[in-house]
């Protein structure tokens, strides 16, 4: 049965009508995902590899830092290891605070890892104040094999 309403329009159609605006803006998952091709050259890439290289400092200082309470080396953290988990604009809409978390697998020796944490660090506005970490979670502590616990505090 279909009902007639005024100007035209049947009930029926109203209705998938609505429902199709409703999906156009306001879709399910409004989070985005976006993924580099690393396998071949591309702008992406470039500036990817290019913050990376900018954040690698900081990140490894900070890693140092946590990982010499329970390590008498220094863990590595290559820059193409480096996961973006979020970037945004602390300010809002054209402001150049910006603030980045990253989740990064601290290696030894031949690319042993011994975690994964996620930091977030503030990307100032000016070229003279240096990057910060704001936040350091350690996720996972792994587990180092046999000819690798020496380095081990107890």
């Amino acid at each position: 049965m279909i009902i007639q309403l005024k100007g035209g329009l049947s009930m029926k159609y109203r209705i998938v009508l609505c429902v199709f605006i409703l999906l156009i803006f306001f879709p399910g998952n409004t989070g985005l995902t976006y993924t580099i091709d690393t396998n071949r050259e591309s702008n992406d890439l470039i500036i990817h590899d290019a913050l990376m290289s900018l954040l690698e400092a900081p990140i490894a200082k900070a890693v140092g830092e946590f990982y010499s309470q329970s390590l008498t080396e220094q863990p590595e953290v290559y820059p193409y290891d480096i996961d973006i988990i979020q970037l945004k604009r602390v300010n809002g809409f054209r402001s150049f605070l910006f603030e980045i978390t990253v989740e990064v697998m601290p290696v030894l020796g031949p690319h042993i890892q011994v975690g994964k944490d996620r930091l977030t660090l503030e990307l100032p506005s000016s070229p003279t104040t240096p990057i910060k970490v704001v936040k350091y979670n350690h996720l996972e502590t792994y587990e180092l094999p046999p000819n690798w616990k020496n380095v081990l505090k107890r």
